[in-house]
């Protein structure tokens, strides 16, 4: 059984609003060709604030945007989203338990 912490569930799961498990998040897989993909889940935060979250060998990871609207903070993500940000160490998770507390509403889930 997993716990609540933070937001984040162990089982891999975000909790966007209430008590229940609204998303989970699939760690990366590899294509027919080799490269590797990840499943980006993407949130509308208060303000202009958007929440870019995925999950690499190493843990989850995560990016926020502020803009003018989603389209232009998928933009800028998207201009940043090179394999070695995606792959690159995951960090303090301090900043995504904030954004948690945020969150709006689901946007989408794309591939990269």
């Amino acid at each position: 059984m997993s716990r609540k912490t933070g937001g984040l569930l162990e089982s891999k799961r975000v909790y966007v609003m209430g008590e229940h498990p609204t998303t989970t998040i699939i760690p990366l897989s590899n294509g027919h060709d080799g490269t590797v993909h990840y499943e980006v889940h993407a949130f509308k935060c208060d303000g202009a604030t958007h929440l870019f979250v995925w999950v690499n060998s190493t843990g989850v990871k995560f990016y926020s945007f502020v803009g003018e609207s989603y389209s232009i903070c998928k933009d800028m993500f998207l201009k940043r989203a090179s394999a070695d940000l995606m792959e690159r160490h995951s960090g303090y998770l301090r900043g995504l338990v904030g954004l948690n507390d945020s969150i709006i509403a689901k946007v989408e889930t794309f591939i990269l």
